[in-house]
């Protein structure tokens, strides 16, 4: 179990670096679901990412009366229905590093930096090797971004034959029956 205090801590310093990353304002359930994301993918204890959007929220509210962030203009949230406060972070704030899983041992990342100059002596491959797997790597997101593009001309597709059928039974015009 991961002392409160320095979970509080890890949210706070797991929320501005979120806020640094993004290239634009992000609201409550954005930074949500970034951090939670972060928790799980650096394989961080599962009580990490055991926070809500609300929380969020607050954390954001108490940053702002630090002026650690700013509060930017609303954005319409589909989900909930109403518009939601974008944050930044404040103008001036140092840079936050990626925070560390609240409870584990600080002499971790040293001793892991240490090794590692060994660990890269050890496991050093080819440039053919490195080429092979950044053409694995690049094929692999080709089969990606070309699975999304047909799901999204799909979607364009039903969408398009939607507004026709709706502008066809606006105009009262015959339905062609699939055509």
């Amino acid at each position: 179990m991961t002392d409160q205090d320095r979970l509080r801590s890890y949210h706070r310093q797991q929320v501005l670096y979120a806020l640094q990353q993004a290239s634009e304002p992000m609201t409550a359930s954005e930074v949500h679901e970034g951090i939670t994301t972060l928790a799980l993918a650096m394989g961080h204890p599962r009580e990490c990412s055991a926070i809500t959007p609300a929380a969020v929220a607050g954390i954001l509210r108490g940053m702002l009366g630090e002026q650690l962030v700013t509060q930017g203009e609303d954005r319409a949230n589909r989900r909930y229905g109403r518009a939601e406060p974008t944050w930044s972070v404040a103008a001036g704030q140092p840079a936050v590093t990626l925070p560390q899983a609240p409870g584990r041992n600080a002499i971790a990342p040293v001793a892991a930096s240490t090794l590692g100059g060994q660990g890269t002596q050890l496991r050093q491959i080819t440039l053919d090797q490195r080429m092979a797997f950044l053409q694995a790597e690049c094929a692999a997101l080709l089969a990606d971004v070309t699975k999304e593009h047909a799901a999204f001309e799909l979607r364009v597709r039903s969408q398009i034959e939607a507004f026709e059928a709706r502008a066809a039974r606006l105009l009262g015009l015959p339905q062609d029956g699939g055509q």
